[in-house]
């Protein structure tokens, strides 16, 4: 049998977890919100010296910058399941938004940037593509 707690004890513990969770999943989205800005931002430039840019090459170069700006963004995130927060160590981060070459490829794809990749990169990068909402013949590779 568990003792009974009174009901303010709930009230308070429930308001707590409320709050870390908010705060959480809006931490989680200026991540994800600065990363596109990081992408979109250095694309240009990044073509413009290497016409034949790979996804590899691009994300090293933006990781750094990506690295730089997560523990300044976010001190805590939502688990993977969405019931509680977590630290934001770059790991954390990067696992969770699954932050890789083939999520910068299919990221770029979308805004109509085409950047060389494996096949097997490729393949990934169209498999992520498939579970988002666009139509490739309707974008001009960049």
């Amino acid at each position: 049998m568990l003792p009974e707690l009174p009901t303010n004890i709930i009230g308070t513990v429930l308001g707590i977890w409320l709050i870390f969770f908010l705060l959480a999943r809006e931490q989680y989205k200026h991540i994800i919100d600065k990363t596109q800005r990081i992408v979109l931002d250095n694309i240009e430039a990044a073509l413009k010296e290497n016409k034949d840019l790979s996804v590899d090459q691009f994300y090293a170069q933006i990781n750094p910058l990506w690295e730089q700006m997560v523990p300044h963004t976010a001190k805590f995130i939502l688990h993977k399941t969405e019931l509680y927060p977590v630290p934001a160590k770059l790991e954390t981060v990067r696992s969770r938004m699954k932050f890789s070459p083939e999520w910068l490829g299919a990221f770029l794809s979308l805004h109509g940037y085409k950047l060389q990749a494996t096949p097997s990169q490729q393949e990934e990068i169209n498999r992520i593509l498939s579970f988002s909402k666009h139509d490739p013949t309707q974008q001009g590779a960049k």
